[in-house]
C-alpha cells in the first residue's frame, strides 16, 4: 500500500509539473508531500508542494483520487 501511495504520488507530480510547463529539457523541478488523507475505500486527497528549481516559483497543489481517477485537482503559485 504504502508503495502504492509513492506511485500515485509520484505520477500527479508529474503531470502538474508538465502542466506548469516544467517538462522542457534542462528543467528542474522538486515535489514533496506535506499531507495524504485516505477518506474512504478508494477515496485519496493528496496534498504537495512542487518547485521549479531553474525560476524558484514555488506552488501547492491539491488532487483527489476516487477509484485511481484524479477527480478533482488544483495548483496554486505560492505568493509570500
Amino acid at each position: 500500500m504504502k508503495k502504492d501511495f509513492r506511485n500515485k504520488l509520484t505520477s500527479i507530480c508529474r503531470e502538474t509539473a508538465k502542466t506548469l510547463k516544467m517538462d522542457r529539457d534542462g528543467a528542474r523541478w522538486l515535489c514533496e508531500a506535506t499531507e495524504v488523507r485516505i477518506e474512504d475505500e478508494g477515496k485519496m486527497i493528496y496534498r504537495f508542494y512542487v518547485m521549479d528549481k531553474n525560476s524558484g516559483h514555488e506552488y501547492q497543489a491539491r488532487a483527489v483520487i476516487e477509484k485511481d481517477d484524479v477527480t478533482d485537482w488544483d495548483v496554486r503559485e505560492v505568493t509570500e
